[in-house]
């Protein structure tokens, strides 16, 4: 069908600014359709095209050999099954939480808690680097306010609160809620939430105890915490938060999401979630799926694949660090890797999110001369980041070899060294 040509003309015309600033974005195939090595996907613990997970969701269908194709209707229109209610049951419970709500995907839990929960009156101040999900959700709630803090800054978390408090007098008088939402790593800085200091400060701020305290798991889900369990878990602060989002299309390596909460917020979403009360249930595999990809990041499997990854981004930073030019391709500015300079201080654990960036206009080359190389990353430009902060974003995989990895640190390096300044006679002395 062909469209109506005033409109046609206002999409191309809408699009011709991107494609001069070459930003149009593109779907992609992964990185072995395309025969490379991936260093690309979430897929950080090689759990989605695993043996183990196979194997592990052929078992499951076997238990259940009658399981329907479809759902024919939402959860609220008979597409909840037992199989569901049960599944959420466990996994609320293997979270330490009281009950869980399965989504589609993280994005959509995400939406759904931010559009949803905050009643009007209330406030939601939120980290400056949340996930788009999240912002989509709050620019469809009931909210009187919405600030965020600066990224990963308690002081500036409190600053916020008290503004806020002096623009809202319900909410000084603990009559109206603040919702405050984070993330416990970050997807493009690959950055961990100082998540403690974050909720003293929240308490500080609002004494009269009218907080709800939100985090995103997304990206520590599967990699940190008892048996892959998160952040908040690891820490030993999962009471803290009212909800917590887990999904399942990252190092889990399956798909959907979880909002974890208690049961009064669970019916709440049931009867007012938009997103949820309005789609179709999914069918029976895709929860027999997460059941799979669960039990087999939980076990004794998923730990030794958290013992392998760290290994592996351990060894990416070891080779990085040790590159003979390393030190003068950073002070000469042509890349800069800032969870490097977290490396170096010791972390407890590390994160596999790893930002290449370079300078303005340049991720896109780096990305080409690592495909051209068989290595699968991706350039990250503007506006999904700061333009000044243009990067190629690796991720490490359990499945990535100590070969593949000195493949990727020598490449960039490769690249690096054809823009970076010479090294004058002077300059090679004083680093002998």
């Amino acid at each position: 069908m062909s469209l109506p040509s005033a409109y046609r003309q206002n999409l191309e015309a809408a699009l011709d600014p991107q494609r001069q600033r070459g930003q149009i974005f593109e779907l992609t195939a992964p990185a072995n359709e395309i025969g490379c090595i991936d260093f690309g996907s979430n897929n950080t613990l090689s759990l989605g095209g695993s043996a183990a997970t196979r194997e592990e969701f052929l078992k499951e269908l076997a238990r259940n050999p009658n399981f329907a194709i479809s759902t024919g209707g939402s959860r609220l229109l008979g597409g909840t099954t037992e199989y569901i209610d049960e599944l959420e049951r466990d996994l609320a419970h293997y979270y330490n939480a009281d009950a869980g709500l399965i989504f589609n995907s993280g994005y959509e839990g995400n939406v759904a808690i931010h559009a949803t929960l905050p009643q009007t009156g209330d406030a939601i101040v939120h980290d400056a680097k949340i996930h788009a999900s999240t912002r989509d959700g709050m620019r469809s709630s009931k909210a009187h306010i919405i600030r965020p803090f600066a990224h990963n800054d308690p002081q500036s978390l409190y600053e916020v609160l008290e503004e806020v408090k002096l623009l809202e007098p319900a909410i000084a008088d603990g009559l109206n809620t603040v919702f405050v939402t984070i993330e416990s790593i970050y997807s493009m800085d690959g950055d961990v939430a100082p998540v403690a200091e974050i909720i003293k400060i929240a308490k500080r701020a609002l004494p009269k105890g009218n907080l709800v305290l939100i985090i995103d798991e997304a990206h520590s889900h599967g990699i940190i915490g008892p048996n892959g369990a998160g952040l908040a878990c690891h820490l030993g602060l999962e009471d803290e938060f009212a909800v917590r989002l887990h999904t399942y299309g990252k190092a889990v390596g399956a798909g959907g999401g979880i909002v974890l909460c208690n049961d009064l917020i669970k019916k709440y979403l049931v009867s007012y979630a938009r997103n949820f009360m309005f789609t179709t249930a999914p069918s029976f595999t895709f929860f027999a799926t997460i059941k799979a990809a669960v039990s087999v990041m939980s076990g004794e499997e998923g730990n030794w694949r958290r013992r392998q990854l760290q290994d592996r981004i351990y060894y990416f930073y070891d080779r990085l660090l040790h590159h003979p030019q390393w030190e003068h391709i950073r002070r000469s500015g042509v890349l800069t890797i800032p969870t490097a300079d977290d490396f170096i201080k010791g972390p407890s654990f590390l994160v596999p999110i790893i930002p290449i960036i370079t300078q303005p206009g340049q991720c896109q080359n780096l990305e080409k001369w690592l495909t051209m190389r068989g290595l699968h990353t991706h350039g990250v430009r503007y506006p999904v980041v700061p333009m000044a902060k243009e990067r190629v974003r690796v991720m490490i995989h359990v499945a990535n070899t100590k070969e593949q990895i000195e493949s990727l640190v020598m490449s960039i390096m490769e690249w690096a060294e054809q823009y970076a300044p010479s090294l004058s006679p002077t300059t090679f002395k004083l680093r002998l």
